[in-house]
């Protein structure tokens, strides 16, 4: 393992305070709460119908890509003392995961991320994932050298970008955005997709959902390693915050789609399970 320079610590948006009140902070978590059960990202569905005939390769079982995932952390992750999150921090990141920033303005101070990292990362994957798709392991390597083996970091770079890709509804809050028009984007989400390996085999299911389960398991990665790792306090809320973050896939499919049914049916339940365990491993790696 390496240590961190300066320069290091100076790139890490995931790490910068956020200027955010408490009281808007509280607002924005009640409001992702409560559009959980409705809001779907409006260009998803159509990606899904460019993708819906092409079979994507799956990942290793969970037992092999996880033993690829140590290979890469213990090689790449750099080392240094991280600066911990308070309650607040901790709250707007929450409802950051759990919902998109396009219907929630008061937490985007909390889900700040460069352009310029975001399409550094996408290019890198999509041209290697051209050749072969790639799986977990591979992904978080190649954030982890894009982040200087800053492990918060790239995590949460893999979040943000697989997401925007995966729904894209998070551009207001990727920093200098450039305008990009519906018909690039689907392009763009469906080049994305099929760079990556599937967690559900191709007609198992109504819906591969490549990119949808990549960015579940890269959420509940970054979850386990933001709420067991970085809190300034643990207390009865970190361990709450990260119970509900940690099931948040089965109360999605219990509870959120029997209200309003997904636009495009998808369990996330197995990418869940690669993301958890993932971010347990990040957890013993910062420990």
């Amino acid at each position: 393992m390496k240590t961190y320079s300066q320069q290091d610590l100076q790139n890490s948006r995931f790490e910068s305070r956020t200027e955010q009140s408490w009281f808007n902070t509280v607002l924005g978590f009640a409001k992702a709460s409560y559009t959980v059960f409705y809001v779907r990202g409006p260009l998803h569905s159509l990606a899904a119908k460019k993708l819906k005939s092409t079979a994507q390769p799956t990942q290793a079982s969970l037992k092999q890509e996880i033993e690829t995932v140590k290979k890469v952390l213990k090689e790449k992750v750099n080392t240094k003392a991280h600066p911990k999150l308070d309650q607040k921090e901790l709250l707007g990141l929450m409802g950051v995961l759990m919902q998109f920033t396009a219907v929630l303005p008061k937490l985007r101070p909390y889900c700040r991320v460069e352009y310029a990292d975001v399409d550094r990362l996408y290019k890198e994957i999509v041209n290697r994932g051209a050749k072969k798709p790639l799986g977990f392991a591979e992904q978080l390597a190649i954030a982890l050298d894009q982040a200087a083996g800053n492990l918060p970091e790239a995590l949460w770079r893999l979040m943000v970008t697989s997401r925007q890709f995966a729904r894209w509804y998070d551009s207001e809050s990727i920093i200098d955005m450039p305008k990009i028009t519906d018909t690039e984007a689907v392009k763009r989400m469906v080049r994305w997709s099929r760079s990556l390996r599937a967690t559900k085999e191709f007609g198992s299911c109504p819906d591969q959902d490549v990119a949808g389960d990549t960015y579940y398991c890269w959420t509940h990665a970054l979850s386990q390693l933001a709420y067991k790792s970085l809190p300034a306090n643990k207390n009865f809320i970190t361990r709450v915050e990260l119970a509900a973050l940690e099931h948040g896939t089965n109360l999605n499919h219990k509870l959120a789609h029997r209200v309003r049914a997904q636009s495009v049916p998808s369990d996330h339940t197995i990418a869940a399970e690669y993301g958890n365990t993932i971010g347990r491993l990040s957890v013993e790696v910062l420990s």
